[in-house]
């Protein structure tokens, strides 16, 4: 069995869609030895104990370093992306951050200290994976899966969004004049939630919204609650949203949501119209049309429900995608490792003051004191 070592910055969807869930079943099931830390609280220890390193998102300094010590120490390190992290759009949340040479630098240093790359994105695949010895495609799994939807008694269609602050802009800009349509022909029969984003048009149709959240199992638990009958997926036709990967398509999958979703990369991949959910046109027309069409035929809705969950619990599940992982650790090589490598503690202070530095850009200036506090308490700790 190898020694899987999961590397992050924090815990986020990202990281259990691209390697935890998959490496926890696997480790499970007994077919891996698996180890996972953010990268603030790795040891040396665990470093010499893995042979397979495997970054997720990794775009700092600190996360450069431990790529560098890893692949001196004749580690297998494998570099996991889910975004075009070089091609980031300024206009986005995280843009400023991404712009920055520094970061460039980071990531592309991750790359040279990378043997394999993995990505649930073909394009990306396609994009970066000359780079390495070789790549692999993974599939993100549905995280959640509803045995069977429960049906909303209150006579009312709900209609939701989820995303993270970086998707608000997607529903203002393709859905807002579909969503006014809508609200005004069916009114109290419709119920709009929007999760995870502020949005202009929430506010213009007093939509309900909740807050982003960075728990993982309180998103789960939350998005069951809401039991949406329709999920939205606007996604716009772009060179850096092509790269993304289908997982709202297969996040809703889970808990039986009918999705509606852009006829665009990467919905193309795997959305099929009225068999797991309706594909249309970036155009109001058209998302009038599909929101309609749901709203009013409830049959149809139930059919694609249940044709969801069944791909949940098939070619979507936790299952299949961690046994398809598993092929791709299989064909990976384990070195001949030292096992002695040259981390140190200073390398933690210096990439988080590093860290701090780069996320100004973003953030602007808050409270340098928490740098120093957790730079103590890094120096402190055994």
């Amino acid at each position: 069995m190898k020694k899987i070592l999961l590397l992050y910055r924090t815990f986020g969807p990202s990281v259990n869609l691209c390697g935890y869930i998959q490496l926890n079943w696997l480790a499970e099931h007994g077919q891996v030895e698996f180890r996972h830390r953010r990268i603030m609280d790795v040891t040396k220890a665990d470093l010499e104990w893995c042979e397979v390193a495997l970054f997720v998102r990794g775009d700092g300094l600190l996360d450069e370093w431990l790529a560098r010590v890893c692949h001196q120490a004749g580690k297998t390190v494998v570099y996991a992306l889910d975004d075009d992290l070089l091609h980031v759009p300024e206009n986005l949340g995280s843009g400023p951050y991404y712009a920055q040479e520094s970061v460039k630098k980071h990531i592309r240093s991750m790359m040279e200290y990378s043997d394999y790359f993995c990505s649930p994105s073909k394009v990306l695949l396609r994009k970066y994976g000359g780079q390495f010895r070789q790549c692999f495609l993974m599939h993100e799994p549905s995280a959640y899966v509803l045995a069977e939807k429960p049906e909303n008694r209150d006579g009312v269609v709900h209609i939701g969004f989820a995303g993270s602050s970086d998707r608000g802009q997607d529903v203002d800009t393709i859905l807002a004049d579909a969503l006014e349509e809508v609200s005004r022909t069916y009114g109290d029969s419709i119920s709009i939630e929007i999760f995870g984003t502020d949005t202009e048009i929430a506010g213009r149709l007093h939509c309900k919204t909740i807050p982003y959240t960075e728990s993982y199992e309180a998103y789960q638990a939350k998005m069951k609650e809401l039991n949406w009958d329709i999920g939205l997926a606007p996604m716009p036709e772009t060179e850096f949203h092509a790269c993304k990967y289908y997982n709202k398509l297969v996040e809703y999958a889970g808990y039986g949501i009918v999705g509606i979703y852009s006829n665009v990369l990467p919905y193309t991949e795997a959305a099929e119209d009225r068999v797991n959910g309706l594909v249309c046109e970036n155009r109001k027309e058209d998302w009038v049309l599909a929101l309609s069409e749901l709203i009013e035929d409830s049959t149809l809705r139930k059919k694609l429900s249940s044709n969801c969950l069944h791909q949940a619990q098939t070619i979507f599940s936790v299952r299949f995608a961690a046994e398809d992982f598993l092929r791709c650790l299989d064909a990976m090589e384990v070195k001949a490792q030292d096992t002695k490598v040259q981390f140190h503690r200073w390398m933690k202070v210096v990439g988080l003051f590093s860290w701090y530095a780069e996320k100004v850009k973003k953030f602007g200036w808050k409270t340098p004191v928490v740098a120093v506090r957790k730079a103590v308490r890094l120096m402190r700790r055994k």
